[in-house]
């Protein structure tokens, strides 16, 4: 009886020590995500454009970022929607700028890949959903 009682705590322990830790994971991530929000709602698209390259499927875009923030900023996920001449959304995507723009300046990006487009847009609508600090 003590063998299995001593096996059951130890069980158990190792039960609530997995869910605290995954937990704990869990919540930092969260809060990561949520940094990255804040930091990528002070970066603005102060210029965007289609690229027309003949082509039906492959979306390229040119974007002018403005960082806001206070200290340099990188890894920037441009969130893109895409909607009909009647208003129906046809596609959402994002890709994410692998470039850094420092404390206070703009800087343009042209031909991003923006990925495949099913249809034709009317409307474009573009916004940074998430950055990073840059270190």
């Amino acid at each position: 009886l003590g063998l299995l009682l001593v096996a059951g705590l130890l069980v158990g322990g190792c039960i609530y020590f997995g869910f605290t830790k995954a937990k704990e994971h869990i919540q930092a991530q969260i809060q990561k995500e949520e940094a990255a929000e804040r930091v990528g709602a002070e970066v603005d698209i102060i210029d965007f454009s289609w690229v027309e390259d003949g082509s039906e499927n492959v979306t390229l875009a040119n974007f002018k970022l403005r960082n806001n923030n206070e200290f340099d900023v990188r890894d920037f996920r441009i969130e893109c929607h895409h909607y009909s001449d009647k208003g129906t959304k046809l596609r959402d995507g994002s890709q994410v700028i692998r470039k850094v723009v420092k404390a206070g300046e703009t800087r343009e990006f042209t031909n991003f890949d923006m990925g495949f487009v099913r249809g034709k847009g009317k409307k474009y609508v573009a916004k940074v959903r998430s950055a990073a600090k840059a270190e």
